[in-house]
This record gives structure tokens, C-alpha cells and sequence, in this order.
């Protein structure tokens, strides 16, 4: 029997991944890497809407959300699903191009796990991730 989609696998590889922007250049960038890496299962979302019901059904181990997801607030996305039982050991990390340093260090005052800015150098998504899971590098 098949436990994705349920709480009961979130410990187990492959981890899920929900990456929420609405850009699509930067979905198929973050994408590489993690579909490189078997010890991922990745679903990316366009807008607020798809990343809560994405998330909802997915229960992902982390969230990468982007902070202005089109006409939405990620900080609102992660807010309402880490209001949510279901999500107590969700990592979420906040993704921007336009927010400076105090703007990261409130997100991550207010439960991001991290941040990584845009245009991505050594700190990417993939990078943060596995040091969240504390999984070594391949």
C-alpha cells in the first residue's frame, strides 16, 4: 500500500518538494536540480491557490515559496499552512529578488526555515534544502 499523499511518509525518501513561483524560468531552474537527486519527488505550483491545494494533498517535507507569488503574498501562503497541524515539520524556504537582508532575517523570525535570494549564487534552494534535511550532497 502506497503512503504518498499522507502524513505517514514525510520521513521517507523520496522527500517531497512543493516549489511555488510564478515565474517559469525560475520553476525549470530549481526543477534541475532536484530532478537530478532520486531522493526528491518535486511538484512545482504557479499561483497561492495551487500551493495550498497542491500542499494540502501533497504534504510536502519543504516548501519553496516565492515571497511575491503574482498577485499574492507567499509569506500568506506559508502562514495559513503552517497554521495547520498537518505541516508542524514542513520546512519552508522564502525565495526573493527584491527584499534586502532585515526583510529576510523578519521572514525568517516569522518560520521560514531559510531564505534564498534571486538571482541564485552559492546559496540555492537545492543547497538549502539538503542542509535542512541534513542530507550530505552527491
Amino acid at each position: 500500500m502506497s503512503t504518498i499523499g499522507t502524513r505517514q511518509d514525510v520521513l521517507l525518501p523520496p522527500f517531497r518538494v512543493l516549489l511555488a513561483d510564478d515565474d517559469e524560468w525560475v520553476l525549470s531552474t530549481i526543477a534541475l536540480e532536484f530532478e537530478e537527486d532520486q531522493r526528491f519527488l518535486l511538484k512545482r505550483a504557479r499561483n497561492a491557490f495551487d500551493s495550498v491545494c497542491f500542499a494540502q494533498e501533497f504534504f510536502p517535507k519543504v516548501l519553496i515559496i516565492d515571497i511575491f507569488l503574482g498577485e499574492h503574498d507567499g509569506r500568506e501562503v506559508w502562514e495559513h499552512l503552517s497554521s495547520e497541524s498537518e505541516f508542524l515539520r514542513t520546512k519552508a524556504i522564502a525565495i526573493s529578488g527584491s527584499i534586502g537582508k532585515f526583510e529576510a532575517q523578519e521572514l525568517l523570525n516569522k518560520g521560514f526555515s531559510a531564505f534564498a535570494a534571486k538571482p541564485f549564487k552559492t546559496t540555492t534552494p537545492y543547497t538549502e534544502t539538503l542542509r535542512l534535511l541534513d542530507l550530505p550532497t552527491l
